[in-house]
């Protein structure tokens, strides 16, 4: 078996690790949230947010559907287990969130939508909710 010389430029510090840990107990609520909403959209995966070097976000947080996510991590009740990947300048760390929050959140299938609100009017407010999230930090 061969052996690592070097440490990979993309593996984390303790102080990162650390660091997000912390943004992820304080944000669990929100971070959740997203979870779910995006779980009823995309299916399994990942939630990955951008942060900054002070742990704050910068962008709107996005999804990875990962297929195989069952091979890869334990067999749970996904209702109220998480995957969150936080990004900060190269650097990632992995989350496992277990959580007892319960969002009820529609599948796709089971969206309404008209022709009055359009994709970007969702954009928009995501945009807002963001901005007054980042005001809040």
């Amino acid at each position: 078996m061969s052996q690592v010389k070097e440490k990979p430029s993309y593996l984390v510090t303790d102080e990162l690790t650390h660091a997000h840990n912390e943004f992820v107990s304080s944000n669990l609520d929100l971070i959740c949230l997203w979870a779910k909403i995006f779980r009823g959209y995309c299916g399994i995966g990942s939630v990955i947010i951008s942060l900054d070097k002070n742990c704050r976000i910068i962008d709107i947080p996005t999804f990875s559907t990962e297929k195989d996510i069952g091979e890869i991590l334990p067999k749970f009740d996904w209702i109220n287990h998480h995957l969150v990947s936080l990004l900060c300048d190269g650097k990632i760390t992995n989350h496992f969130i277990g959580a007892d929050v319960e969002i009820d959140v529609p599948t796709f299938e089971d969206a309404k939508f008209n022709d009055d609100y359009t994709i970007e009017d969702d954009n928009n407010e995501l945009k807002k909710a963001t901005i007054k999230i980042k005001a809040l930090k």
